[in-house]
C-alpha cells in the first residue's frame, strides 16, 4: 500500500476537517490563510475580452519547459521518483482534472506516484499555506509557458533558508487542489543560490485572459507572467454574491472583461485592502487608470484565470498626464 507524504496526509486531515469552510474551500480572499495554496475568492462573474485582437505572445518564451512524454524513474525502479519536466507535471494534472465550473476538492494523479523535477527556481517568498504547511512558486528556468509550478511543504522544514532566486531539486507527490496543480513535496534540494532575480514573461490577453484557449491558458497555470499597456478596465469585479472581493478587470479599453487581477492576503499588497472587522474589501483603483506593466503569477479558480501580483511594485501605474 502506498504511504502518502506528510504533508498531503496532513493537507488532506486539515481539508477535510474543515469541510465546506474558508480555510478549504477558496471562497473569500478576506481569510487570506489556507488553501493548501490559494486563498482566492469567489469572482463569478462572465465576461468574455471583447477588445483584444491577436492571440500571439508579444514577450519572449522564455526557455520554458517544453518536455516531452514519458518520464525517467530515478530510483531504480519499485519506489523511486519518475523524473518529470514541469511541463509533463502540469500535463498530467491538467489531463487528470480539467478546469471546470465546480472543482472537486482533491484529484491525486495518479494515486501515490512520487515524482521529481530538477532544476526549479524560486519565483516567490514562501507563504503560509496552513497552520502546518507552507507553499512556494517555482518555474523552470528560462520561465514562460508550461514552466510554472506551485509547491507545498511542512512549516518551517521544507522551504527552509530558501530565497527568491534559488535553484532547487524536488521530490513529492502530484496533487490537484481546486483545479490547481500543486506538488506536495517530501524532498527540496537546493543546487545553487540566487544569482539574479527570475524574470516575468510578456503574455497578451490573448494568452491567458477570458479570450484565451484552454490550450493556450492551461500552459501559463503557475507561471510568472508580465502584461503591458492596459487599464484598470473595471475596479471591481463582483463576485456570485453580487460583492467585491479584492479583485478588478485589467483589459485594454475601461469596461473591456479581459483578464481579472486578484489581491491575495498572503503577499504585501495594497491595491485592494480587507477590513477584517467589516468583512468588507476597499480599493483607491479607478476605472480607465493605465498600466505601462502588471506582473504575477497565473492562477485558477471559480471559472477564471487570474493574475496574483505578489506586491505592490508589480502594478507599473502610468502616472503621465
Amino acid at each position: 500500500m502506498t504511504t502518502l507524504p506528510r504533508a498531503l496526509r496532513t493537507l488532506l486531515v486539515l481539508c477535510f476537517a474543515a469541510t465546506l469552510s474558508v480555510a478549504c474551500a477558496n471562497t473569500d480572499a478576506g481569510s487570506g490563510t489556507v488553501d493548501s495554496g490559494t486563498g482566492g475568492s469567489d469572482a463569478g462573474t462572465g465576461g468574455t475580452d471583447t477588445g483584444t485582437t491577436g492571440g500571439t505572445d508579444t514577450g519572449t518564451t522564455g526557455g520554458g519547459d517544453t518536455g516531452s512524454t514519458g518520464g525517467q524513474d530515478t530510483g531504480g525502479g519499485g519506489g523511486g521518483a519518475t523524473e518529470l519536466t514541469a511541463k509533463q507535471v502540469l500535463e498530467m494534472a491538467q489531463k487528470a482534472q480539467a478546469k471546470v465550473k465546480t472543482c472537486p476538492q482533491f484529484v491525486n494523479p495518479p494515486a501515490g506516484k512520487k515524482i521529481a523535477v530538477k532544476g526549479l527556481v524560486i519565483v516567490s517568498p514562501v507563504y503560509k499555506a496552513s497552520a502546518t504547511l507552507e507553499g512556494v512558486f517555482v518555474q523552470a528556468k528560462g520561465g514562460g509557458a508550461w514552466s510554472g509550478l506551485r509547491l507545498v511543504g511542512d512549516k518551517g522544514k521544507s522551504f527552509k533558508d530558501l530565497k527568491i532566486g534559488d535553484t532547487i531539486d524536488i521530490e513529492g507527490q502530484l496533487v490537484v487542489f481546486y483545479c490547481e496543480t500543486q506538488v506536495s513535496v517530501t524532498k527540496v534540494t537546493k543546487t545553487s543560490a540566487a544569482v539574479e532575480m527570475p524574470a516575468s514573461v510578456t503574455v497578451t490577453l490573448a494568452d491567458v485572459g477570458e479570450a484565451a484557449t484552454p490550450e493556450k491558458a492551461n500552459s501559463y497555470e503557475a507561471a510568472f507572467v508580465s502584461l503591458k499597456d492596459v487599464v484598470v478596465a473595471k475596479k471591481e469585479a463582483l463576485g456570485t454574491d453580487g460583492k467585491p472581493h479584492g479583485e478588478f478587470w485589467i483589459g485594454k479599453s475601461t469596461g473591456e472583461q479581459g483578464l481579472m487581477v486578484k489581491a491575495d492576503l498572503k503577499w504585501p499588497v495594497t491595491f485592494y485592502t480587507y477590513d477584517k472587522d467589516t468583512k468588507k474589501w476597499a480599493t483607491k483603483l479607478t476605472d480607465g487608470q493605465k498600466l505601462k506593466s502588471v506582473r504575477g503569477i497565473m492562477t485558477y479558480s471559480f471559472e477564471h484565470w487570474k493574475l496574483m501580483p505578489l506586491s505592490d511594485d508589480m502594478l507599473d501605474f502610468d502616472t503621465s498626464k
